[in-house]
């Protein structure tokens, strides 16, 4: 009797084993599994001894569970280097958005900055004519001492604005040499 329960519990050890390679994708398959326990013979052994099957089966079983967990260790290290990749891709998302948004906010900065320019070349062309035309409302001898007081950049400006017959009219009566140096200066700004 006791012989028998031996048997039995081995053979069920055995489907067991079996078992948990077929649902763990490891063993061998269902079909498989269920032609080699109806073809291999129940061995009979003193109660208390496994069988040399019985051994080499719980040593696979052992090497498979290590194999197990060794895969089961690596994949969770592949997971967490694909979770820190993903954190990596997010954050390097997040600053690409921030550098696209600092420099739309440059560009913006940049176009206002030369409208502005542009409005304060405007403002002092419109303030240059307008001096421009005093000077040529007045008549060349009384414009020409006054010219010839202006600092020479503004002399410049105002000489080569003017109507160039006008313009003429009070280099002619202007110091010789405050006159020959205000036209070089002309002349080297139409260059």
């Amino acid at each position: 009797m006791r012989y028998k329960k031996a048997v039995a519990v081995l053979a069920a050890l055995k489907i067991a084993v079996l078992a948990v390679w077929v649902f763990s994708g490891f063993g061998l398959k269902a079909s498989q599994v269920s032609a080699e326990t109806q073809a291999e013979p129940q061995v009979k052994s003193a109660p208390g001894l496994k069988d040399e099957a019985s051994k080499k089966s719980d040593e696979a079983y052992v090497g498979d569970k290590a194999l197990l967990d060794a895969i089961g260790r690596r994949q969770a290290e592949l997971d967490a280097r694909e979770e820190e990749i993903k954190v990596r891709e997010e954050r390097l998302k997040a600053l690409k958005r921030d550098i696209e948004d600092k420099l739309a906010e440059i560009n913006k900065a940049r176009n206002e900055v030369e409208d502005l320019s542009k409005k304060i070349k405007e403002k002092d062309a419109e303030r240059l004519n307008k001096v421009v035309k005093i000077y040529e409302s007045m008549s060349p001898e009384e414009a020409a001492p006054r010219v010839e007081r202006l600092d020479e950049e503004m002399a410049v400006s105002v000489l080569a604005t003017m109507n160039p017959k006008k313009a003429a009219k009070i280099i002619a009566v202007m110091d010789v040499d405050k006159a020959a140096r205000l036209t070089l200066a002309i002349k080297s700004r139409h260059n």
